[in-house]
């Protein structure tokens, strides 16, 4: 069977499963697909295209279906909704938010971002503030996996963040630690939620203003 563009970006994401970011490269890639690592180019040009590609591929089950905002549905609903697909597709895959942030925009990723920008602009944001405000729902969303995927990759080697266990067993700070023991487990989803309601609320509250003037 011929090979095929969509075959090599599939495969690559069923390997980074396995290997993770650093462990990928085309020379593994083209072994698991039992070819040589030049029939790969016939495909691809380089990494860089497979990474943009695999983002892609990782947008693609939660954006499929994603439609402008209902004439009475409330832009910051739609705006959660965004912020909850761009995570659940991030964390789809191992490393997930690691590809995301290393790949260059093709045209899936576009059409959502064309989506999100022109939402923001009927919700009465300038051009300027709507691309500032559509870059910190992004930004937010991406930091928060990377740190989620960081968080889960340590767990996974037994490991914790080198020296935070024994500088808060220290004493030395002690605020921290209180706070710290009263949350008890944290809980991302709860967190994440946290953080996208303050996003939406700092941008309604903008909005208001720019109306009111």
């Amino acid at each position: 069977m011929a090979l095929r563009q969509d075959t090599v970006v599939r495969t690559a994401l069923r390997l980074l499963e396995e290997v993770g970011l650093d462990g990928l490269s085309l020379r593994r890639l083209a072994k698991v697909l039992g070819v040589q690592p030049a029939a790969l180019y016939w495909h691809i040009k380089d990494k860089q295209e497979l990474l943009d590609l695999m983002a892609e591929e990782m947008l693609a089950g939660e954006f499929a279906a994603l439609r402008p905002p209902a004439p009475d549905e409330p832009w910051q609903d739609w705006l959660r909704d965004l912020a909850w697909r761009l995570r659940r597709s991030l964390r789809t895959h191992r490393d997930g938010a690691r590809i995301f942030a290393g790949a260059r925009p093709v045209r899936g990723t576009l059409q959502v971002l064309d989506q999100l920008a022109a939402v923001l602009l009927r919700a009465g944001f300038s051009p300027q503030d709507a691309l500032r405000n559509g870059g910190v729902v992004v930004g937010y969303t991406l930091g928060f996996v990377l740190d989620e995927q960081a968080a889960l990759a340590l767990a996974a080697e037994g490991t914790t963040p080198e020296g935070v266990g024994s500088a808060l067993a220290s004493g030395e700070y002690p605020v921290l630690s209180e706070v710290l023991a009263s949350v008890g487990r944290p809980s991302p989803d709860a967190d994440f939620r946290h953080g996208t309601e303050l996003m939406v609320a700092g941008m309604s509250a903008l909005s208001a203003a720019a109306a009111g003037r």
